[in-house]
């Protein structure tokens, strides 16, 4: 067993309080994935593409790490950038990795106008159909805009 100082901090292994997630990328557009992680002494984090380190000295891509945040960003996404991507963090005590993919896709066509068919002081249901053009692959979400009555409202999807 190794012997704590009075008053030190034991060494903790990294733990990734947030990581990116399977994400869906359209040729032109802007990309930031960021990765948050805790750990004693503060953990390096790496970032890597098909298990290759990226070394992010482009202006297109960009690697920023300050205070166990790490961000990889893409300012004009490629279909190159497609891939299985990885970013590992460690210090002293351990490593964590998370895996996950960029998939290419493009942002769906807009769904048909909403229908609400009730609604409650604080609360209404909204009904859409989904959109002609699904971008290619499944719709993974919805972002519904709300706009004062008498406006119109915008569904998103993506």
């Amino acid at each position: 067993m190794r012997e704590v100082k009075e008053g030190a901090t034991p060494n903790t292994a990294p733990f990734m309080r947030e990581k990116p997630q399977t994400t869906a990328i359209s040729p032109g557009g802007k990309l930031d994935l960021t990765v948050a992680v805790s750990g004693v002494p503060e953990p390096g984090i790496q970032w890597f593409k098909n298990d290759i380190a990226i070394a992010a000295d482009s202006q297109r891509v960009t690697i920023t790490t300050k205070g166990g945040r790490s961000t990889l960003s893409f300012s004009k996404c490629k279909e190159m950038d497609a891939g299985l991507y990885k970013v590992v963090a460690r210090n002293d005590a351990g490593q964590v990795t998370h895996k996950f993919r960029l998939i290419p896709g493009h942002q769906p066509g807009a769904c048909d106008t909403p229908e609400i068919t009730q609604v409650g002081e604080t609360e209404m249901f909204v009904k859409w159909t989904a959109p002609i053009d699904d971008g290619g692959s499944r719709v993974i979400c919805y972002m519904l805009e709300m706009k004062i009555s008498g406006e119109c409202a915008v569904c998103v999807c993506w």
